[in-house]
């Protein structure tokens, strides 16, 4: 799901902590994966507003949720997985990936930046709807609206190309019915796009044209 930054309004959340898998880097410290970091591990300085990192796989500021511990850790590995899947220059540059709560439209959106009114944004927020799945479909719901910022950033010809081959005819094949009602006709064509790519990634079942599609470019 993608929105255009002028149909909604962001209350962010506080505080900037330096992230509790992230300490200052130095030449006297290791950079390592998230995936490799001890989850147990007890970082000095931990604090409720500190469950993130700053300039994580290129992305300006990563934040994995506030107040529990034990809940951000595991935010924090579901990311880590469904990023490590994602070619380095499809997020390299974003602003911002965050767990915030609320659900108002959805359980996770990509909003692009607007240079019409100079607003930022390029950031993806992850919401109360996207806690409550499972780890490979909150893995796969990420995906998605990095999809969409390969369709409104990174690579818009491949979006032209995918609508001139009129694969959204695919899109109640990869659609939950009772999310695909949600989406006007002319939103089709974007939302098949995000999630076939998503389910390209993830290894997920999916009309053949598609994987075509993705293994052409990916």
């Amino acid at each position: 799901m993608n929105v255009e930054p002028r149909q909604i309004i962001i209350k962010r959340h506080g505080g900037k902590g330096s992230g509790w898998f992230a300490p200052p880097l130095g030449d006297h410290v290791e950079e390592k994966e998230v995936s490799q970091i001890d989850m147990k591990q007890e970082v000095p300085g931990l604090s409720p507003t500190s469950f993130g990192q700053e300039n994580y796989r290129g992305i300006g500021k990563v934040s994995y949720g506030k107040k529990d511990k034990k809940v951000a850790m595991e935010n924090a590995k579901d990311i880590d997985a469904a990023l490590s899947k994602v070619p380095p220059e499809h997020i390299k540059g974003m602003n911002n990936l965050y767990v915030t709560g609320g659900g108002f439209l959805g359980s996770a959106i990509y909003i692009p930046p607007n240079p019409k009114t100079g607003r930022a944004s390029d950031e993806i927020m992850l919401m109360d709807g996207w806690l409550e799945k499972k780890s490979s479909d909150r893995q796969q719901s990420l995906l998605h609206e990095v999809g969409h910022r390969v369709q409104l950033v990174i690579d818009k010809k491949s979006f032209s190309e995918f609508e001139r081959q009129g694969l959204d005819k695919y899109f109640n094949d990869i659609t939950d019915a009772k999310f695909a009602k949600n989406y006007k006709r002319n939103h089709h064509a974007s939302e098949t796009f995000a999630e076939s790519y998503a389910r390209y990634l993830m290894n997920t079942e999916q009309p053949e044209p598609l994987n075509k599609f993705w293994s052409d470019r990916l």
